[in-house]
């Protein structure tokens, strides 16, 4: 192996070649070189030290040392536990009861804990941001189409992307691609993404909060369910929005199956936790349903709650459940699925977007029965079969009817992997990253501009004996003998 040795000296810069040996017995110091476009780097340090890793900077190699890499996560880390991090969110507000203002609010109180500034502004308050000098600012959104944020080149900006769907409007890609930080959900996300060629970081899932959410002993369930009505009965329930996406009408279709073929003894109820009256108009789907499939008193069998919960009500709501159902043509990811596990109680879904990822290798999930694409985002819809549902359905009915009993401990674990801690955990791992990245960059940009072109002799098959002028803001380090190793 053989070395350039560049001596720069008052007259000028005298390039001359040595052995590995002759070079180890030099005052040393080491440079980048790139063969392609014959770029040398000097970087400032007055020790010999072996490069760990190399870093590509616009085709120059930047060599990284152990003690470069230290100090950067040293000041990452002192900034986070020292100063927390100020950190601004964008999107709905934390009084918003929707999956993103639901996550604010555990967001808040997690950082807020763990000694970080946190504020939020809605998404017409964007020109504020220029003002608010955060560390970090977080876009809560589950679309794409937030022009003016995109437009506005911060660095610092993040946007934590629910995907729920694979396809979405041509003209989102351009403004998805200005963004320097991209945090899809779920894995189902990211390969969403790099499908697009749409550059994103590891998924950061939602999070559930476990003190609030969790298997209520079976001696106190009983008194629950008589108290709800519901003692004697299999029990389904669903927990969310009536919006379009979320097919209440297909839910219900598979409930009227359900009870039409398996239920002759009308042992099941279906609770539905939403307002009577959004999209769907459920009084009527109810109606419909019942006279078509001949269901005497199906009103009967369905309960809407439509008045709101605390946590508390929350969770007794989904412990008298004997199982979770959710028809919706999409999700970047459900936390009402996290919630029934994280109280022992099974969930039943489509076979489509997140669902595969967070309970398909645990429970059974429903066939799509259509794909469909929605005129308004163009988001890919999926349309369960509400008759396989319906079969599915069957299955936990008998084993209700049969007594037998699932794993509540054992579905809890599946959750736990999402609790709201493990999130901030994920969270500060994630802007810590961000934080030596950005010191990587800064320590790259200083290095690079001490840059010592070579001129290679083509015509020759020759080690590089030519070299230019040496930058003059070049500084000297303490000995006048520089090398690179040669390709």
């Amino acid at each position: 192996m053989q070395y350039l040795i560049v001596h720069r000296k008052a007259d000028g810069v005298i390039v001359r070649i040595l052995s590995r040996n002759q070079a180890s017995k030099e005052s040393l110091v080491t440079l980048g070189f790139n063969p392609i476009t014959h770029d040398i780097l000097r970087v400032v340090s007055s020790e010999r030290i072996n490069p760990t890793r190399w870093k590509v900077n616009h085709g120059v190699l930047v060599p990284l040392y152990s003690r470069e890499q230290e100090l950067m996560k040293t000041l990452a880390a002192d900034k986070s536990e020292k100063d927390g991090y100020k950190i601004l969110f964008v999107g709905d507000p934390p009084s918003a009861n929707t999956g993103f203002g639901i996550q604010y609010r555990l967001l808040q109180e997690g950082f807020e804990r763990r000694g970080h500034t946190v504020n939020s502004i809605r998404y017409q308050n964007i020109p504020q941001l220029i003002d608010m000098n955060a560390d970090f600012i977080v876009v809560l959104s589950d679309y794409g189409s937030v022009h003016s944020i995109f437009d506005l080149g911060l660095n610092n900006l993040i946007y934590w992307f629910a995907l729920e769907s694979p396809a979405w409007p041509e003209a989102w890609n351009a403004n998805l691609r200005k963004i320097p930080h991209i945090i899809p959900l779920t894995e189902y996300g990211a390969k969403a993404l790099k499908e697009k060629e749409i550059p994103s970081d590891n998924p950061i899932p939602h999070g559930v909060q476990i003190d609030s959410l969790r298997p209520i002993p079976f001696p106190q369930r009983g008194v629950l369910r008589k108290q709800n009505e519901v003692d004697s009965k299999f029990v389904i329930s669903y927990l969310g929005t009536n919006v379009k996406r979320k097919r209440l009408d297909l839910l219900i279709k598979a409930y009227a199956i359900f009870v039409k073929n398996y239920d002759q003894e009308r042992k099941s109820i279906l609770l539905l936790k939403t307002i009577i009256s959004g999209y769907y108009d459920i009084v009527q789907l109810i109606g419909q349903l019942g006279e078509q499939l001949g269901i005497e008193n199906f009103s009967s069998m369905i309960k809407v709650l439509e008045k709101e919960m605390n946590p508390q009500e929350v969770n007794q709501l989904i412990n008298i459940s004997d199982l979770g159902f959710n028809a919706t043509s999409g999700e970047g990811f459900c936390v009402p699925t996290i919630e029934y596990l994280m109280c022992g109680v099974p969930f039943l879904a489509g076979k489509h977007t997140s669902f595969p990822e967070l309970i398909g290798n645990h429970l059974p999930l429903v066939s799509v029965d259509d794909v469909e694409i929605d005129p308004q985002f163009y988001w890919t819809r999926y349309n369960i079969d509400s008759d396989h549902a319906a079969q599915l359905i069957s299955q936990y009915y008998l084993n209700w009817k049969n007594r037998r009993i699932y794993d509540r401990q054992k579905l809890r674990e599946i959750a736990l992997q999402y609790s709201s801690d493990i999130m901030i955990q994920r969270w500060e791992r994630y802007f810590k990253e961000i934080e030596r990245k950005n010191i990587e960059a800064e320590y790259i940009k200083k290095a690079t501009s001490s840059l010592l072109q070579v001129d290679v002799d083509e015509g020759q098959q020759r080690l590089y004996e030519r070299a230019v002028r040496a930058v003059e803001n070049t500084p000297l380090q303490t000995t006048h003998v520089q090398w690179i190793k040669v390709f």
